[in-house]
């Protein structure tokens, strides 16, 4: 009897018979991800990054599957190489907001991006015909080789965006924008809701969809006067948007 582990779904091609009479079934598998319940396939977003990463100062593009520490879903991660070195900061963060729209809007997903430097390169497993294996950068990510790296991406977008984003010019704010960022800020545990853009997307604070559910408690009735479905939450992902959405 074939036993395959849980959940494998492979692209099979022609099956073959060997030395040993044994049925050897060959193939790749489909990276498939289930982000908040959308499926999503990284070889059809690798197609879509690629066409859209190229225009902003990046040479290769790799988008893979991957898991966070202790987490129970996967998650979809892109790493870069950048044309010039070192990449500037608003080059970084034009790749991190051109990445994180090539994602289905539906997902809620927040994407983990990092770039390739110098020093990594050689460890990138290319083929002679330039191909980069997904698999196996996979493993090297989740090896915790490119941790020093996501991180740089991270620092490199929160401090262009603190250049240009003056988070503390909070006097347009309506009474219910500042209320529903408190809440927005509790149910994520911040502890000064002042440092978070009312324009900016909840999920680039990192929320999960527990912190979904809890906002999802504060804003029925308490703060907006009406039910928040969570479908609403998604799409109206900024405090701005949420507290007009009709």
């Amino acid at each position: 009897m074939l036993k395959l582990p849980r959940r494998t779904l492979l692209r099979l091609y022609r099956p073959i018979i060997d030395e040993n009479d044994d049925l050897c079934l060959r193939g790749r598998l489909n990276d498939l991800i289930v982000v908040n319940g959308l499926k999503v396939e990284t070889a059809d977003l690798q197609v879509v990054l690629d066409m859209t990463l190229r225009t902003a100062s990046c040479s290769r593009v790799v988008c893979l599957p991957s898991r966070a520490p202790g987490a129970a879903m996967k998650q979809v991660t892109v790493s870069y190489i950048p044309l010039e070195w070192p990449p500037s900061g608003e080059d970084v963060a034009l790749i991190d907001r051109l990445a994180d729209a090539c994602m289905p809007v539906s997902s809620s997903c927040r994407l983990v991006i990092f770039r390739v430097g110098p020093q990594k390169i050689p460890v990138i497993p290319m083929s002679t015909l330039g191909k980069i294996s997904s698999k196996k950068m996979t493993d090297l990510f989740l090896a915790d080789m490119f941790m020093e790296e996501v991180a740089y991406h991270a620092h490199a977008v929160g401090r262009f965006k603190g250049k240009t984003i003056d988070y503390n010019q909070q006097s347009d704010l309506s009474v219910e924008e500042d209320l529903v960022r408190n809440d927005v800020a509790t149910s994520k545990g911040i502890s000064d809701p002042c440092g978070i853009d009312t324009d900016a997307s909840i999920f680039d604070l990192g929320f999960t969809s527990t912190d979904m559910v809890r906002l999802k408690h504060r804003l029925d009735k308490k703060r907006l006067g009406r039910q928040v479905p969570l479908t609403v939450i998604n799409k109206h992902s900024s405090i701005r948007s949420l507290c007009h959405f009709s």
